[in-house]
């Protein structure tokens, strides 16, 4: 019963330290298996306190390293955390500010890290796809961060969202995000402080036009999506840092000339786009990418394996 504990938590220290200051003096098995079935916010406050131990380690934590975890808060339960994405979307919210030479991206892998160190996070081989149902949820019109869990056939009610005027990341999660076949035009709109946008898992044929009104938006996740075409108006939007297009498999066109991506950092286009596919594979490494990208002096990271 002991092993079954250990990995419900996955190992995480601060959990199962706790857990274990709260079974030593325990010596009847209905008692284990009462805790090895609970969650651990359902045990006796008095017994455990790890909530007031993550809070004590919170409450110490640097100011950006506050921030950095707050905005964790707008991913689904049992998430798993991939450090790149988390920061380039930290990155996209201006949350990352490099003291001295370091570079934006450095200074974000030294947040994730200091976090993990300190419990916050931890490793994890859980399946983010996990198939077990939540509920899919609209905040106010305030709000600066929404995610959507697109875990049930439910259509997404895209006319509130137009509405969030402030909204600053939209994010979409869950198994049923294939479910999405089309982005209204409209939806961009009114979303003119939008800094991070992710599509990824969508069956999209195309991005409106309008997504050009977004003038902030500083990371756009379009992966695994069924775009053939990248609207012009990306072109125009000069604050954007991270353009993820991997496993786009009906891609067939860049950017065009004309646009001035000025400050992208971050350029995936990897695994079998239609782009690569039809490159003989002596030219896939020279691939013809606009001047935008291939003369651009802040491009850190250029993906195009297949």
């Amino acid at each position: 019963m002991g092993k079954n504990i250990v990995n419900k938590y996955q190992g995480l220290p601060l959990a199962l330290r706790a857990l274990s200051d709260l079974l030593r003096a325990v010596t009847h098995e209905n008692e284990w298996d009462i805790v090895s079935k609970s969650e651990i916010w359902e045990l006796p406050e008095d017994k455990i306190d790890i909530l007031q131990t993550l809070k004590s380690s919170y409450q110490h934590l640097p100011s950006h390293l506050k921030q950095c975890f707050g905005y964790c808060s707008i991913f689904p339960r049992d998430h798993v955390y991939k450090k790149e994405s988390v920061v380039l979307l930290r990155m996209a919210q201006r949350l990352i500010q490099p003291k001295e030479v370091k570079k934006m991206e450095d200074a974000g892998n030294d947040a994730f890290d200091s976090l993990l160190s300190g419990s916050f996070f931890h490793f994890s081989h859980v399946d983010p796809l996990d198939d077990q149902p939540r509920q899919t949820q609209y905040a106010s019109k305030k709000v600066h961060q929404i995610s959507i869990l697109c875990d049930t056939p439910q259509p997404i009610d895209f006319a509130t969202l137009s509405e969030s005027k402030t909204v600053r990341s939209l994010l979409f999660f869950g198994g049923y995000r294939h479910n999405i076949k089309k982005i209204p035009q409209e939806l961009f709109f009114n979303l003119k402080s939008l800094c991070a946008l992710d599509l990824s898992h969508i069956c999209i044929a195309e991005l409106p036009n309008s997504i050009g009104n977004s003038k902030h938006l500083r990371f756009l996740d379009l992966s695994w999506t069924c775009i053939q075409k990248l609207p012009e108006t990306i072109g125009g939007l000069c604050k954007l840092q991270t353009l993820n297009l991997i496993k786009c498999l009906e891609l067939r066109t860049l950017l065009n000339t004309g646009s001035s991506l000025i400050n992208l950092r971050h350029f995936k286009i990897s695994y079998s786009t239609a782009l690569l596919r039809i490159l003989p594979f002596t030219d896939r490494r020279l691939l013809d990418l606009p001047k935008c990208i291939k003369n651009n002096i802040n491009v850190r990271d250029i993906d195009i394996s297949i």
